[in-house]
């Protein structure tokens, strides 16, 4: 089921990523003198359209998709991590996998056609669901990502540093991966109003300095919540398993 999962996975991304090269026409010679030339330009191109695919997409992380669609599911799962992701993190990363893939895959593709949409919602949903579920640490690792490309965006932004390079993003986003994987239980109100804040004002359109704004209000928040119910939090998050009971 897990190698099934991947190649869907991996098939979605070669099909998004890989597109503009399939769709680009390189002229085949067959004199033997001019094979090393054309392997050279065939790899250029194919190097090329990669980079871009890549520049783009790390664009559209930073940026308020247009479709109304995603923009509302930001919304919903933004409000939830903001305010409550400390109760529910037995399922927040299945939430949050289902919302991110539907968001990912209603974003990719535009239509005017609402079934086409609920059917991409669906998909993406699924897929990103089943992901966070079978690759646990994986899903993980990507939410951490998301949210050190987001402030490393934010940051630059604040400090009128954009444009942002691709490799200072992608160096934000490796660091935001490992720190959420290694980190106890206690930084889950920090993390979760943080993801929470950028994904709401993300789906609101707003700058980076409500990003901060709302962050502080959900971590007060939450901080509050805890003391009012007196809620013990645990040194490690526990991992959700559906066909087991949950573990500490």
């Amino acid at each position: 089921m897990k190698a099934i999962l991947c190649v869907l996975f991996c098939a979605l991304l070669a099909c998004t990523a890989f597109g503009p090269v399939a769709a680009q026409e390189v002229p085949v010679t067959t004199t033997p003198d001019n094979v090393a030339g054309d392997i050279v330009d065939l790899t250029e191109a194919a190097a090329q359209a990669t980079a871009t695919s890549v520049e783009n997409f790390l664009t559209r992380l930073v940026q308020t998709p247009k479709s109304d669609l995603a923009r509302v599911l930001l919304v919903i799962g933004g409000l939830v991590l903001l305010l409550a992701g400390w109760r529910i993190y037995e399922v927040v990363i299945l939430v949050a996998g289902f919302l991110m893939g539907a968001a990912v895959a209603t974003s990719l593709v535009v239509a005017d056609s609402v079934l086409i949409n609920l059917a991409l919602l669906l998909i993406g949903g699924l897929i990103g669901a089943a992901l966070s579920v079978f690759l646990y640490y994986i899903a993980v690792f990507l939410m951490g990502a998301y949210v050190g490309i987001a402030l490393t965006n934010g940051l630059a932004v604040t400090l009128a540093l954009t444009p942002v390079s691709d490799i200072a993003l992608l160096i934000g986003g490796l660091i935001g991966g490992i720190i959420l994987i290694g980190l106890s239980f206690e930084f889950l109100i920090f993390i979760s109003a943080l993801v929470g804040a950028q994904i709401l004002a993300l789906g609101l359109g707003l700058g980076a300095v409500w990003v901060i704004i709302l962050a502080v209000i959900g971590i007060v928040v939450q901080f509050a919540l805890t003391r009012a119910l007196h809620y013990e939090l645990r040194r490690r998050p526990r991992r959700i398993d559906l066909f087991r009971r949950v573990t500490s």
